[in-house]
């Protein structure tokens, strides 16, 4: 039977007998109230059909325990989700567990050589797969199995740049984050200097504007408190303390 895979995979098929009666007589069997009682489940069934097979599902007659999950076991170093299997440690597979000849040394290679190498071979499975579709093309299935082999180790030469190539954009991605942060420490030193430079005119503004001010009445004297004119002195008052705090 084909395998298929899907973004979004449909609920496996077991789902169904997780029925509202059921459950309770899990939890009946759980509480020790009753011995372990048959419930109507699904299952999956191969049916020969002409030249192939066919998958349907079922209701038959199973123990009451079958609902209970099962214990996770990652003895093989894996686990199945969605009726697929999983690695544990995710780890590029040899081509030798995949089952594919391999047609590159072992051990440390170049390679761009070996890629080279086997672009060309592609070419050559290539052109002589052409060559046989017109001189013998019952005999094609050979030459295009030797093109997936020669596919797949090109693949599997470049998924082994992968962390490489992860490494890379990490480092690139901290770059450009550095960069941007100094842009902005920037931007705003430059607006704080900005400021202090507004701030100092303000500053001299005042200082020269409150020089033109009167600053004591007639009565006022060197024993008296300072007195600014006007109505009642609160806003030429509020300038000199401006400017003292700009002090």
């Amino acid at each position: 039977m084909a395998k298929h895979g899907s973004s979004w995979p449909e609920p496996p098929f077991y789902y169904k007998r997780y029925t509202a009666h059921n459950v309770s007589l899990l939890e009946q069997w759980k509480g020790g109230k009753s011995a372990p009682p048959k419930i109507k489940a699904a299952e999956l069934e191969h049916v020969q059909e002409g030249d192939g097979e066919k998958v349907v599902v079922k209701e038959v007659d199973l123990p009451v325990h079958i609902l209970e999950p099962p214990k996770p076991t990652f003895e093989d170093g894996s686990y199945s989700l969605f009726n697929q299997t999983w690695q544990i440690e995710d780890k590029l597979p040899s081509l030798s567990e995949m089952d594919v000849e391999q047609l590159y040394p072992d051990g440390p290679i170049d390679r761009i050589k070996e890629l080279k190498k086997l672009n060309h071979s592609l070419v050559i499975n290539y052109l002589q797969l052409l060559d046989l579709l017109v001189k013998n093309p019952q005999q094609f299935d050979t030459k295009v199995q030797h093109l997936r082999t020669i596919f797949i180790n090109m693949h599997h030469l470049i998924n082994e740049y992968r962390p490489h190539q992860a490494r890379e954009i990490l480092i690139l991605l901290m770059q450009q984050q550095v960069e941007r942060k100094r842009k902005a420490t920037e931007q705003l030193e430059a607006k704080c200097r900005d400021m202090t430079d507004q701030l100092a005119a303000l500053k001299t503004t005042l200082q020269t504007q409150l020089s033109d001010i009167p600053m004591f009445t007639e009565q006022t004297s060197a024993t008296t408190p300072m007195i600014l004119d006007g109505p009642d002195g609160k806003a030429e008052q509020k300038l000199v303390d401006l400017v003292d705090e700009i002090d």
